[in-house]
C-alpha cells in the first residue's frame, strides 16, 4: 500500500473518511471487548497468546494491562470532554465549593478535558487554592477517568514493584502532514510533555531517555510496515509544558539511542477548509 500524498489545498477536514469515522461506539466496543479487545490490543494479545517459543517466552517476562477506552463519555459524544458538571465535582469534593471551575471545564458540554486532569503526586487531594489553574499547572484527579488511570497505575506498582512503561493513546486530528513531504501523518508520538520534571517535585521514576528509547522503538517498528501511512509518523510538538498530562517513563531499551528521537520529522498543521 502506497502512502497517499495530499497537497495542502486538499479540503482537509471536510472530505469524508476522517479519523473519527473509524471509531466504534460504546455498544460496539463493549461487544468487541467481550470477544477479546479493541483492534490494537487484539493484535498484541494475538501475538502474545500464540504458541510460538517467542510468544511463550514473552508471557514469562511481560505483563500487559490495557484500558480500551478511558473517556467513554467523550467517545460517545465525539468531544474531548467527559460528561460531568462542576456541581458533580463539588459533590465529590465538598472542599471545592468556593473554588472557580478548572480551566479545562466547558460548561456548554458540560465536561472536562480529562487529558489535563493528572498530577505527578499520585496521592494529591484537590485544594481550593489550586483552581482554576492553567495548562502550565498540574491537574487534580477530579474526573473518574483520571482517577481510574491513577488507580490502575498504583495497583500495578504495588503488585509488581514498578511499571516499566505507561502508554497513553489518543485520536489525532486528521489534518497533519509530515514535514518535508506531502504525506498525511496519522500518528504523532512524544516522550516529553513537561519542560522540567523537577519543577513539580521529585519524580524518581521519570526517565526521559527511557521514554525517548520507547518512542524510537515505536518509530522503528512502524517503518517496517512498508510504504504505508503508518510509516509517516511525526513528532508531537515539543515546545509544550503540560504537567497535567500523563507522563511516565521507566526502565530502558538499552540497544536504542535516545538521541534518535530528536530526528523524528516534525508534523505540519493543515488548516481545514
Amino acid at each position: 500500500m502506497s502512502a497517499q500524498a495530499i497537497p495542502e489545498n486538499s479540503h482537509c477536514g471536510v472530505e469524508p473518511g476522517n479519523n473519527n469515522d473509524a471509531f466504534v461506539d460504546h455498544a460496539q466496543l463493549t461487544r468487541a471487548v467481550q470477544r477479546l479487545g479493541t483492534q490494537a490490543l487484539l493484535n498484541v494479545l494475538r501475538q502474545m497468546g500464540g504458541n510460538s517459543p517467542e510468544a511463550m517466552a514473552l508471557r514469562e517476562e511481560v505483563t500487559l494491562v490495557g484500558i480500551p477506552r478511558l473517556n467513554v463519555d467523550g467517545g460517545e459524544r465525539d468531544t474531548r470532554q467527559n460528561f460531568m458538571s462542576w456541581a458533580d465535582v463539588v459533590e465529590d469534593f465538598p472542599q471545592l465549593a468556593g473554588a472557580e471551575p478548572s480551566w479545562n471545564y466547558r460548561a456548554s458540554v458540560p465536561g472536562f478535558d480529562i487529558n489535563s486532569d493528572f498530577n505527578p503526586d499520585l496521592d494529591y487531594v484537590p485544594r481550593t487554592e489550586d483552581f482554576p489553574g492553567t495548562s502550565a499547572h498540574t491537574g487534580w484527579f477530579i474526573t473518574p477517568a483520571a482517577q481510574a488511570s491513577r488507580d490502575v497505575y498504583q495497583d500495578l506498582g504495588q503488585e509488581f514493584g514498578t511499571v516499566d512503561y505507561f502508554v497513553d493513546l489518543h485520536n489525532q486530528w486528521s489534518c497533519y502532514k509530515q514535514e518535508g513531504t506531502n504525506n498525511m501523518s496519522t500518528l504523532s508520538i512524544s516522550g516529553r510533555f513537561i519542560s522540567d520534571p523537577t519543577q513539580f517535585g521529585d519524580w524518581p521514576r521519570f526517565d526521559y531517555d527511557a521514554s525517548r528509547r520507547a518512542s524510537v522503538a515505536v518509530y522503528d517498528a512502524l517503518q517496517d510496515q512498508g510504504n504505508s501511512a503508518y510509516g509517516d509518523l511525526t513528532l508531537y510538538p515539543q515546545e509544550v509544558n503540560l504537567p497535567g498530562v500523563e507522563v511516565v517513563g521507566d526502565d530502558t531499551i538499552d540497544t536504542l539511542d535516545p538521541e534518535d528521537y530528536e530526528e523524528f520529522p516534525d508534523r505540519v498543521f493543515l488548516p481545514a477548509d
